[in-house]
């Protein structure tokens, strides 16, 4: 019987193509499986967890031009925790409905706070913006918005937007709008449902 290999996270970060801190923090969250050694001040990291991960689809080792532009699944991508618990409530209900989500997926310099995966894996079919209470109290911060949301679109990022007022005051029926159009961008009508 042989016995696994193990990687430490320098090694590991750059099979994978992320920083140190990203992986780190991945072991920290459980994204990835760790052991601690040295009195929990060195992580290693088993090989079996290279090979789970690009099982997954959630990484690659060698990124493309595409990639880092669209939603495909690459080096482009990162795994970060989310920032509020209206996020961590929505992420829950959605992965609660059987969705894949990813929190703080950062493509071409912007994040979007929760990314649906697609049934096989394979890319992303629509980013969920969660706007929580102090969302938009100054123009600026819309008119920044907005461009950031038009250079997401511009990237082929199909996005949907859920206020933090209206999901606490009748949950249901938010997740019910997310889960239409998550459906309407799998079937690739998304750009073609009426605007409200």
């Amino acid at each position: 019987m042989s016995e696994e290999k193990f990687y430490t996270i320098v090694e590991f970060a750059e099979l994978i193509n992320y920083g140190e801190r990203s992986v780190r923090q991945m072991c920290i969250d459980g994204k990835i499986k760790a052991d601690k050694i040295h009195g929990g001040r060195k992580w290693l990291i088993p090989a079996s967890e290279l090979e789970r991960l690009r099982a997954g689809k959630l990484i690659t080792t060698k990124a493309t031009e595409e990639g880092d532009q669209t939603g495909k699944l690459d080096r482009s991508i990162s795994l970060k925790g989310s920032e509020s618990p209206f996020e961590e409530a929505v992420e829950y209900a959605l992965v609660k409905k059987g969705f894949k989500v990813n929190r703080q997926v950062e493509i071409a310099g912007y994040k979007i706070d929760l990314a649906i995966l697609s049934e096989d894996g394979s890319k992303y079919d629509i980013g969920i913006e969660c706007d929580g209470s102090a969302y938009h109290n100054t123009p600026e911060a819309r008119d920044r918005d907005r461009l950031r949301q038009q250079a997401l679109e511009g990237l082929g990022w199909k996005l949907h937007r859920v206020r933090s007022t209206a999901w606490f005051r009748n949950p249901a029926a938010e997740l019910d709008r997310i889960e239409a159009d998550i459906h309407l961008a799998r079937s690739g009508t998304f750009d073609k449902k009426p605007t409200s």
